[in-house]
């Protein structure tokens, strides 16, 4: 898991190709992107923006990918992302290989990163992760774009 400020991102184009492509593309167009996915390299790297109300913590809506990493990047608003080793928590619905996607619960809380405004969160395949949490002040609005990097 990597946390730090777009301003930084040109440190992390070292990662690989995809996350050259994504950081760069982030850098252009993230604090303005809305709509549709936009493919920034083919399908290996791609850009979903979106804009939601956080919400209570959910036990059994953790996200775990296989195929992508994932560029959290919050354009507006806050909103913290639990996160654990996937191999701590149990699946809750059998992985969708079209969406690159395991639903897994956790028995307890995770440990959870606060996601300000202007900043990415850079998610590996094997640390499942559950964004959109409400802060201690609660519910807020956050527009952000979570990029997906192909990493296998």
């Amino acid at each position: 898991m990597v946390l730090d400020s777009l301003s930084n991102a040109s440190l992390y184009a070292a990662l690989g190709p995809g996350f050259a492509a994504a950081f760069a593309w982030l850098r252009r167009h993230g604090a303005t992107a809305a709509g549709a996915p936009v493919e920034v390299d083919g399908d290996r790297v791609v850009a979903r923006p979106g804009a939601y109300e956080t919400h209570p913590r959910d036990p059994a809506r953790f996200e775990r990918h296989r195929r992508f990493a994932d560029v959290h990047f919050v354009a507006e608003g806050e909103e913290l992302v639990e996160v654990a080793d996937s191999a701590a928590l149990r699946s809750v619905a059998a992985y969708d290989p079209d969406g690159d996607i395991e639903w897994l619960a956790s028995d307890g809380p995770c440990p959870a990163v606060l996601v300000p405004a202007g900043s990415f969160l850079v998610l590996w395949p094997h640390e499942a992760h559950q964004p959109g949490v409400a802060t201690a002040r609660g519910p807020a609005h956050v527009r952000k774009v979570a990029v997906k990097v192909a990493v296998g």
